[in-house]
């Protein structure tokens, strides 16, 4: 089966990038020159200095990091469990004849495989929601931290400021008129940090949500796209299997079933005679097995859309240890071969064969080739 053209799997969703609050530098005060007859002026703490505060590293680095130490987690018990899992299963195959490169092997191992995807993928989804919560946490601890920092840095320079004012003693009445433009200034300034700070913190906040609500659709998406290819493949499942069984009951004369089927009987193309050398006579006797088992198809075969009773399957690709035992007076082989699936071996030819010699005698349905063994008497 080609699934191909079907809906691709989805990945794991993915967050906005959040960017961090960069901080509030207020802008800096830059007071007049004071002139004052006094020698002793006091040196004024006239801006703020954030170099030492609190870094914000963002959001990105903290969901990267959150995730990473998630996922490892989870990977390191998932890694093993799965390890133990295939070697389970491949001693499971040996113990039941099944050997590796088979269609049972490749069709277990595949299923496996898709297990162990998924286990993996919900792992990811996992990782993910756990990291966007804890860097929202730390984001906002960052924030807390870096603005109670600021906070006491402003209190450090309005306490100093007022100290050197008490031991200056403020000389002049212009002197204090400029240290209260000043302070005004440099307390407009922090404000202004201060509510810089909370509006960043504002945005981040709502970008945080946004990226958490847009990841939530895109994993209800993923779910959706996924669910539409198992429904897909489920399909593409049941026609394989219609086709098989109306092939089946061209073979055997039994009534086409529905899609959902159980079991149906095989092929009834007569067993040759088993000796060694004279193919072709072989091939007569089956021939007239062959031939009366078709008179009985034919009343069975009015609704499987018109093919003929003579046609039976006959394609190289449905058969098995296959094995020229004769030739045909037209040129090609006869071959002793079994049908995939079916244990007691049967005599016939290879449609493709036919087709480069008599194509009339060879048409396709459903995809698989069919030979009129009547007309190659």
């Amino acid at each position: 089966m080609d699934f191909s053209g079907f809906t691709p799997l989805a990945g794991v969703g993915k967050a906005y990038n959040v960017n961090a609050t960069t901080g509030a530098n207020g802008p800096g005060i830059k007071p007049q020159n004071i002139n004052t007859s006094l020698q002793d002026t006091p040196e004024l703490k006239t801006s703020l200095d954030y170099s030492g505060l609190q870094d914000v590293k963002g959001s990105g680095y903290s969901r990267d990091q959150a995730y990473n130490d998630i996922y490892k987690q989870a990977t390191s018990r998932l890694d093993p469990a799965w390890q133990q899992k295939q070697s389970q299963l491949e001693t499971q195959l040996a113990n039941q004849g099944i050997t590796r490169g088979s269609a049972a092997y490749n069709d277990a191992m595949s299923q496996l495989g898709n297990q162990r995807t998924d286990a993996y993928n919900q792992a990811m989804m996992s990782a993910q929601t756990g990291a966007v919560g804890q860097a929202s946490q730390m984001n906002a601890m960052d924030l807390a931290l870096r603005q109670q920092q600021a906070q006491e840095a402003g209190n450090q320079a309005n306490f100093y400021n007022t100290a050197k004012g008490q031991m200056f003693g403020f000389g002049s009445q212009a002197l204090q008129q400029q240290l209260a433009a000043q302070n005004a200034a440099y307390q407009q300034a922090l404000s202004s940090g201060q509510f810089d700070l909370s509006r960043q913190n504002q945005a981040f906040q709502q970008n945080l949500a946004a990226s958490g609500q847009n990841f939530g659709q895109q994993q209800t998406l993923a779910g959706y796209q996924n669910t539409l290819r198992q429904q897909q493949i489920a399909e593409a499942n049941q026609q394989q299997n219609w086709a098989l069984n109306a092939l089946n009951a061209l073979l055997g004369g039994q009534q086409v079933n529905g899609p959902n089927f159980a079991n149906f009987s095989q092929a009834g193309l007569g067993q040759g005679v088993d000796y060694s050398g004279a193919g072709k006579n072989q091939f007569d006797a089956g021939m007239q097995q062959q031939q009366m088992q078709n008179q009985a198809i034919g009343q069975a075969m009015q609704g499987v859309g018109g093919m003929a009773s003579m046609f039976m399957m006959s394609d190289r690709r449905v058969k098995t240890d296959v094995r020229r035992i004769g030739r045909h007076r037209r040129g090609f082989g006869i071959y002793r071969y079994r049908f995939i699936g079916e244990s007691r071996p049967r005599v016939g030819v290879l449609a493709q064969e036919v087709a480069r010699v008599m194509p009339d005698a060879v048409r396709s349905f459903r995809g698989v080739l069919m030979v009129n063994y009547a007309a190659l008497n």
